[in-house]
């Protein structure tokens, strides 16, 4: 567990290594996120008191990832989507040619 330092928008600002952890007053103590780094205290915020976040994006990494995992099926369903169309436009075009075209 790391104890944390916040600003006043819960942006981490500093942290009492785990050793120390529990002998520090004041700030908040956690277990950090298995991607924090003791050098990038910058880059994270404590939310609802006990999740890290990136400070950039609001999110967990693992809320991160999900949210990309989101992302790419819904563009994954939009190319599904347009590749039925296409095929279905080539479909009736092939169709008209093949019966002497339009009249």
């Amino acid at each position: 567990m790391y104890n944390f330092v916040l600003d006043k928008d819960g942006n981490v600002v500093g942290h009492t290594d785990p050793e120390f952890a529990q002998f520090q007053d004041g700030g908040v103590t956690v277990y950090p996120d298995p991607q924090y780094r003791p050098d990038q205290d910058d880059l994270w915020a404590i939310k609802d008191g006990s999740k890290m976040v990136h400070r950039s994006t609001g999110l967990t990494p693992e809320e991160e990832h999900q949210k990309g995992i989101a992302t790419v099926a819904g563009q994954v369903m939009q190319v599904n989507q347009t590749v039925q169309t296409v095929g279905k436009q080539l479909a009736s075009l092939t169709a008209e040619f093949m019966n002497g075209g339009s009249k």
